[in-house]
Parts: structure tokens; C-alpha cells; sequence
């Protein structure tokens, strides 16, 4: 069923032959959550190469991989070495109680393997970050790559002030306008766009920004307390498709491409761009991608819409976590490998756009969901 699931649910294909190394990215992620599923359940040997190779690929794919990373492993840990001392402290009053050497003897071991497993997974997680960090700066250097431009990790803010300035520019006076056009050209703030900010935070002042930091998060704060809606909605347009299930995806319309221009949908990016050609040997197949990518096709066929919709593949991994929680602290740890696609889904939230290649993992990691559910992981 899985087999056919993957190899027929049009997601999986179209990103199977997808350049974007999103493709890549969820490929790695989805590693590490089999792996961390290995972990959890013990029904095979946790393999310490695949999870750090995994680790290190899916952190190099995408800058939001590390603090994905990082925070999940670090909560994966906490809870661990937690659970750990807890049922040491258990286990030494059951032996008490018992007053047997034996059962004592047995305790101790099954405590010191659980926590020599727990720092494995540490070293692991340490080990994958510092040859992250290591290969990130030898491809920077090899590529001459500048580390320069902040305006990713900014979306929010920019466009929370664009909006502002779009929709309410009686708020700022004279200084902050002034303030405001440092960081963001006037020929730029004209660009805003609800469900997007590429074109936006391309015009941003990373100089005057290194410059001085603290006159924009002043700006940023000041306008945020006169107009706190504002800025909320200006966050819903960048993020809502990721937890709304009927939104429409469609963030590059009107865009003009290679090939075609953006009206009804951008799905997909369907395009083979020069110097590649577009040569299908299934023209109905293709037909049928291009529909899904282009148009509003399955978008607007009930119930059919939220099996592609990344809001509602988002609730239904929401659903499958407090199933999990209600099933009480026994079960509780069959939320380890989730935490790495959760929290990445987190990091998205505060991106450019809503864009399915961001989050395909909530796809990849479906089938294990009744694993999880099931699962019994007290030792």
C-alpha cells in the first residue's frame, strides 16, 4: 500500500523529477524520522552513519534545516535524559521494595543502557552540527559565496512594515518614513503582496542594516504597537496556506516564466527551462500535471482538494500528535521521530510564501502515522 501511495499519489512524482532541492531536503528529513522511528521502537539496529549523514545533507539542503535541527534534537534529548532519571529514581524504589540484589542488578543495567543510548544520540546530534557547520564554510569558501543578505530571516518584519505602509501610512511621521526607506526603497514598498515577498525583501538594505540594527527594530516595534493587526495579518498572508486547508495556492500569479504565465494556480512549478526541453513519452500524463500544477483542477474538487491541501496534511499530523498524548506517558515518546518534521513545519511559518515543495514532508511521513498511533515503546 505504501509502495502504491508513493508511487501514484501525484506529489511524489512530480517532485521525484523536480530540481529544487526541496526534493532533496524532504528526502534526508525523512531519513532522520526513520531513523529516529528505529530508535524509539528498537525493531532494528539504530544506524549512526545513515542518521548523521541524513542529518548533515538535510541541513545543508535548506538554512531552516539547522534550526529545525537543532531545537528538535535538543527537546528529543531534555525529554530523554528526563525520562531516564525518572525511571532510575522508580526503579531504585521497586528495588528497594523487592530488597533483592538481582532485580537490582537488572535495573541498573536496563538504566545504564537507556541512558548510554540517549547519549549516543547527543554525540550524534552534536557530531552532525559541527560537520554542518565545517562543510557549510568550506563550500562557502570554495564557491566565494557571500553571507551577507539577512532579508530571508526578516520576511515577517518586512512585510509586516510594508503592509503598514501600503494600508496605513498616516501612522508613521516624517523621521519614521525616513527611517523606514533606509532599509526598503520606496520603489520597493510599492511591490508588497499579501501571499508573497520575493520581489519585496530583494530590495532590502543589508548594509545599512549591518550598519545599524537597532534604529530597525525600533521602527519595527514602534509601528507594531500602533497597528498590531496589521502586522497579524501581514504574518497570515505568508503562512496561512501552511495551516488553513481550503487556502487557494497561488503566490506567483500573474508571474510571467519561461514557458507560460502564473493565472489560476502555481501548484507546481511546471517548466523546463532553457536550455532544457520539455520531450514527454505519456502526453497524457503530462496533461494531467500540468492541470494539477497550473490550473485549479483538484483544488477545487471537494474533500479530493484537502488530500493535496498543506494546511490539511498539516491538522491531520496534529490530530495523529494529541491521539498520541491522550493515550498517556507510556505512549508519549512515539513523538520523537515527528519532533524533526514539526518543528520544521514551524520554521516555514515564518517564510516568504506558502509553497507545497516546503513542506512535502507532511506527505512523506503519512504512512507512518498508524505506526505511531499503535506503537508501544516502555521498556
Amino acid at each position: 500500500c505504501i509502495m502504491i501511495f508513493f508511487g501514484l499519489f501525484p506529489i511524489f512524482p512530480m517532485y521525484a523529477v523536480c530540481t529544487a532541492k526541496d526534493g532533496l531536503f524532504t528526502a534526508f528529513l525523512t531519513l532522520i524520522v526513520m531513523e529516529l522511528l528505529i530508535y524509539v521502537l528498537k525493531v532494528e539496529d539504530f544506524n549512526p552513519v545513515m542518521f548523521t549523514l541524513a542529518s548533515v545533507l538535510m541541513m545543508l539542503m535548506r538554512n531552516n534545516g539547522i534550526y529545525a535541527f537543532v531545537v528538535a534534537m535538543a527537546v528529543i534529548i531534555v525529554c530523554e535524559f528526563v525520562r531516564c532519571h525518572g525511571k532510575k529514581k522508580a526503579s531504585e524504589t521497586e528495588s528497594k521494595t523487592r530488597d533483592s540484589k538481582a532485580s537490582e542488578k537488572s535495573i541498573k543495567r536496563l538504566t545504564h543502557t537507556a541512558e548510554g543510548r540517549v547519549y549516543k544520540l547527543l554525540v550524534l546530534t552534536l557530531l552532525s552540527v559541527v560537520l554542518y557547520l565545517g562543510g557549510n564554510y568550506v563550500l562557502t569558501i570554495a564557491t566565494q559565496a557571500k553571507a551577507d543578505e539577512h532579508q530571508e530571516i526578516l520576511t515577517v518584519p518586512i512585510q509586516q512594515l510594508a503592509r503598514t505602509y501600503t494600508y496605513s501610512e498616516d501612522v508613521f511621521d516624517p523621521e519614521e518614513i525616513e527611517t523606514l526607506h533606509k532599509y526598503l526603497p520606496e520603489d520597493y514598498l510599492i511591490t508588497y503582496r499579501f501571499r508573497i515577498s520575493d520581489v519585496l525583501k530583494s530590495g532590502f538594505n543589508n548594509a545599512e542594516y549591518d550598519r545599524d540594527r537597532a534604529a530597525f527594530w525600533k521602527l519595527w516595534s514602534r509601528i507594531g504597537a500602533k497597528k498590531p493587526l496589521i502586522y497579524l495579518n501581514a504574518w497570515f498572508g505568508t503562512s496561512y496556506g501552511y495551516w488553513y486547508p481550503d487556502a487557494l495556492n497561488n503566490v506567483y500569479e500573474g508571474n510571467q516564466m519561461y514557458t507560460f504565465q502564473y493565472t489560476d494556480s502555481s501548484y507546481f512549478g511546471f517548466e523546463t527551462e532553457p536550455p532544457g526541453v520539455r520531450d514527454s513519452k505519456f502526453p497524457v500524463l503530462e496533461r494531467f500535471y500540468k492541470n494539477i500544477s497550473l490550473r485549479r483542477f483538484q483544488q477545487s474538487i471537494p474533500v479530493i482538494s484537502q488530500l493535496f491541501s498543506p494546511g490539511f496534511m498539516w491538522w491531520v499530523c496534529a490530530f495523529v500528535i494529541c491521539l498520541i498524548l491522550s493515550r498517556g506517558r507510556r505512549k508519549i515518546r512515539m513523538l520523537i521521530p515527528l519532533a524533526p518534521a514539526v518543528f520544521v513545519w514551524m520554521t516555514v511559518l515564518l517564510g516568504p510564501t506558502t509553497l507545497v515543495r516546503y513542506v512535502i514532508i507532511l506527505w512523506f511521513i503519512a504512512p507512518i502515522y498508524p505506526v505511531l498511533i499503535k506503537g508501544d515503546t516502555e521498556e
